[in-house]
């Protein structure tokens, strides 16, 4: 006789059992799993709280891209491990709202409800280093955008990865204008479909322009600017040169009163004009 056969799988905190040892059938119908909630250790909980923590300075939106990045929607919690959590915002009304539901949800999702009770709208939130210069600068003002349509989407199918949000007019607006000189005329001129290009194809195009263009456009220009500082160093010798030589015929007396001329001065001091 076969031991009885146990699968376990683990998804999320929760391991559902399946015993194989009986067949279902008419006289055995099939059993729902069994599920078993684990909780999560003290150790755990002060690793996501190191992990998730805002740092000083940042702004809510690169702190919630920074935690999207970091797969927080795989974490999930019920409401007394959240509140266990401890302080992550730095926000009394976002860490508040943090751990109120109780039943179990991914520590994205947690966070989302709590900023919206504590932000009215997505204007409320702001990029954190306002104009970009730099494409990787550019990539993540773009997101932090995008994460911002997430927080305050409430279409249930909304996506949830910002690479996912579509490339709308009001974004595109706001992103030429946050972008330097160079890169904004590049936005001006790219097409796109409103409704229809995503964020994700967007961060491929600009990524494909630093890469042929941007970056190779200032490469050359600091040649050029290395070139003409070689010049102008160079032109600046020459013209130290000149005054030096300029100086030292001077002391030399180049310019000095001839005879014929002391003679003339000596007979106009002996005879005084009348």
């Amino acid at each position: 006789m076969f031991d009885s056969l146990c699968y376990v799988s683990v998804e999320g905190k929760k391991i559902h059992i399946v015993n194989d040892e009986e067949e279902a059938g008419p006289s055995h119908p099939a059993e729902e799993p069994e599920n078993i909630t684990r909780s999560l250790s003290l150790g755990k909980l002060v690793e996501l709280r190191r992990e998730f923590t805002c740092q000083a300075n940042e702004s809510l939106l690169t702190w919630l891209l920074q935690i999207r990045n970091a797969m927080a929607n795989d974490t999930v919690l019920d409401g007394s491990e959240a509140r266990q959590l401890g302080s992550l915002s730095w926000g009394v009304v976002i860490d508040q709202g943090f751990g109120k539901r109780q039943e179990p949800l991914s520590l994205w999702q947690r966070l989302l409800s709590s900023v919206r009770e504590r932000h009215l709208c997505k204007e409320d939130l702001h990029v954190q280093q306002g104009q970009w210069n730099m494409m990787e600068q550019g990539i993540r003002c773009l997101r932090e955008l995008a994460v911002s349509e997430i927080v305050f989407s409430q279409d249930k199918g909304f996506p949830k990865s910002p690479d996912g949000v579509q490339y709308a007019s009001q974004m595109r607006l706001k992103f030429a204008q946050l972008g330097s000189e160079i890169y904004s005329c590049y936005l001006a001129r790219l097409q796109w479909r409103e409704g229809e290009d995503k964020v994700g194809a967007l961060v491929s195009k600009l990524s494909i322009y630093e890469d042929t263009i941007a970056t190779p456009l200032r490469a050359h220009v600091s040649t050029v600017e290395t070139k003409l500082a070689e010049r102008v160093w160079s032109l600046e010798e020459k013209i130290e040169e000149g005054y030096q030589k300029l100086r030292e015929e001077l002391k030399e007396g180049i310019f000095h009163i001839s005879p014929g001329q002391t003679r003339v001065s000596a007979i106009r001091s002996r005879h005084p004009p009348a």
